[in-house]
């Protein structure tokens, strides 16, 4: 049966911690790296037979994520979700939690729930001191819920000029039925990020290239996902470094984006956003630099 998707509207968690406050301060994710886990094959992606987003209100949140190790490993994650609430996965309670690498430099820290059917991913970017992102996917009876966060501070600062940035996007797609033999299950992809603003207008081209996809759990050779790529124009009426626009893909997906300045300088240009059409959902972060 199909099912309509939901249109993705996702949380921005702020920093609690850290150093510094407003434009300056540290994100709450202070740490770095995927896990190869995925759902179970039987339990969890094959029973998938619908997609949808947590349909959460952009909001500031005050709780703190947080990561405990053992010497070098990491035996529990705290995370911020897409409702402002903790999210925990422990070792301990048969939860998995791994790190790896994963396109170019990027790190992730994976975790899921013993029961297959809950998983994380935290994204650190080697160029970004200041912004971390989240992808949250869940399987809830025949759905499979994907939402995304960025957490960073905003910028106070009015920046008034022009700026290039570029970076990248990591997110989360996934189809049933679809063109893509996925089935429900998330592939994590990843894209190249252009952005070029002009501050004085409050206006910003935004385009992604070179979207690619690895599936779980092998996390192997690349899978070409260029009818992901997109483009759109992302505005700021209120003024207050928050852009937001609608976007389109080569593959017509349409969507949302939204960016946020970040740094004392607005050295970092950092959001999220989801596209989607019957049946197909792509959610994800993206982190860029001047």
């Amino acid at each position: 049966m199909t099912q309509k998707i939901i249109v993705l509207s996702v949380l921005m968690g702020l920093a609690a911690c850290g150093g510094g406050s407003g434009g300056g301060g540290s994100p709450v994710i202070t740490t770095t790296s995927i896990n190869n886990a995925t759902f179970d094959s039987t339990t969890g992606a094959s029973s998938v037979t619908a997609l949808s987003a947590l349909t959460n209100t952009s909001t500031s949140t005050t709780n703190t994520a947080t990561l405990t190790y053992s010497g070098s490993t990491i035996t529990k994650a705290v995370v911020v979700g897409p409702d402002g609430a903790l999210i925990t996965f422990d070792t301990n309670l048969g939860d998995t939690i791994g790190t790896t690498s994963a396109y170019g430099g990027v790190t992730l820290i994976g975790a899921i729930k013993q029961n297959q059917q809950e998983q994380i991913l935290i994204a650190s970017f080697p160029s970004s001191t200041k912004s971390k992102i989240v992808n949250h996917n869940k399987i809830v009876g025949s759905k499979m819920y994907h939402s995304v966060s960025l957490q960073a501070n905003k910028s106070s600062v009015d920046p008034t000029v022009s700026a290039t940035y570029t970076g990248k996007l990591l997110g989360s797609y996934s189809s049933v039925g679809a063109y893509h033999v996925i089935n429900g299950k998330p592939f994590i992809t990843s894209a190249d990020v252009s952005m070029t603003a002009n501050f004085t207008t409050d206006s910003i081209a935004f385009s992604t290239s070179n979207t690619v996809g690895k599936s779980l759990p092998s996390l192997g050779s690349n899978t070409g996902l260029s009818f992901l790529d997109m483009t759109g124009t992302l505005t700021d009426p209120d003024n207050n470094n928050s852009f937001t626009g609608n976007v389109t893909t080569s593959g017509a997906h349409t969507g949302s984006v939204t960016a946020l300045v970040i740094g004392d300088s607005a050295e970092e240009l950092s959001g999220f956003g989801s596209t989607s059409t019957t049946n197909e959902i792509h959610s994800f972060g993206f982190i860029t630099k001047k």
